[in-house]
């Protein structure tokens, strides 16, 4: 009798067990599942002495998952460690230039390169959940930019349309100017105040140049260029250089410089921006539009400064960044 009543009681807890067992596993499956990694493909971008990688995976949730970077020339000698891929896992509170997806993956970058140099990247990602991998990719830097040589070169003075170019009938004023503009012409800016002339007030230069010459818009010898407007770049392939791009001082939030539909391949080079003001103390770049405010006149005066900004060649995502006081690109 006894020995029945175990038997059963052994019945009964053996099914409750089974029970148990697969009313946890389920559970459990998709949790180790979502903790482990699964890579997707590397992409990387390039400006003339850094690159970028980016990589997306699905899983890490608990987000214990490490991707670390190694980078040689092309073909040539030992990898060298870059720093390790910063883990980023976000999803925006609203559309920023209609991008609302989620990103989950790892990014990172490597400084002091070459221009003009192919490299290879490795890139390895491991989680003590499963999911350890390696890729590899080559990648160019960006060469040297240089100015067109043997185009032709055409004189541009302040005015409202007019003008041939030569140095005894220059063009009046940008717009006439740029009526008349190819890839490979350098436009010498003289002494002025040239003002904007699109539907916004503003400088507006569309268009573009060729990869391999580009449209220079700069001031001529010894001359005091001041556009008196913001300047919006619509177009790729273009230099521009020596120009004073001043701002006014009773408008707040108004822009330096802007670009518009991402252009590509953009020279900015020895140039100053003033008196463009903000309420906050600091500069802030939208990209692929870029927004270049002056500190308030709230901040003490040795705190203020004159911004010569250098513009990377191709704004790849779109986002926000600000550089503050004590961190600025001057």
């Amino acid at each position: 009798m006894q020995h029945s009543f175990a038997a059963k009681r052994h019945s009964v807890y053996r099914a409750f067990a089974l029970l148990l067992t697969l009313v946890l596993i389920p559970a459990i499956q998709p949790a180790s599942a979502a903790q482990s990694t699964v890579a997707g493909q590397v992409s990387g971008y390039a400006t003339l002495h850094s690159v970028g990688i980016e990589i997306r995976i699905d899983g890490d949730n608990n987000h214990n998952a490490r991707g670390t970077l190694a980078f040689r020339p092309a073909g040539n000698g030992a990898w060298q460690p870059a720093l390790d891929l910063f883990r980023v896992d976000y999803t925006p509170d609203s559309p920023v230039k209609d991008i609302t997806d989620h990103f989950n993956g790892f990014a990172g970058s490597i400084f002091f390169l070459d221009p003009g140099q192919r490299y290879e990247l490795a890139v390895e990602i491991s989680d003590p959940d499963g999911g350890n991998t390696r890729q590899t990719l080559s990648i160019s830097t960006r060469p040297q930019p240089r100015k067109p040589t043997g185009g032709r070169r055409l004189h541009v003075r302040p005015g409202n349309g007019g003008g041939t170019g030569t140095a005894a009938s220059p063009f009046l004023g940008i717009e006439e100017a740029q009526k008349h503009a190819h890839p490979g012409d350098t436009f010498l800016l003289h002494s002025g105040v040239y003002s904007g002339f699109d539907s916004g007030g503003e400088i507006l230069l569309d268009t573009p140049g060729t990869s391999d010459s580009y449209i220079v818009w700069q001031a001529a010898q010894n001359a005091s260029v001041v556009f008196d407007d913001p300047l919006r770049i619509a177009a790729g392939h273009l230099w521009i250089e020596g120009i004073h791009v001043r701002g006014h001082a009773d408008v707040d939030n108004e822009y330096g410089l802007r670009t518009y539909n991402a252009p590509d391949d953009v020279v900015i080079k020895g140039n100053r921006f003033t008196d463009f003001y903000c309420k906050r103390p600091r500069i802030h770049t939208y990209f692929p539009h870029l927004t270049l405010c002056r500190l308030s006149p709230r901040i003490p005066r040795q705190r203020r400064k004159q911004w010569i900004l250098p513009i990377s060649p191709k704004a790849r995502r779109s986002g926000s960044h600000t550089f503050r006081p004590g961190n600025n690109p001057a």
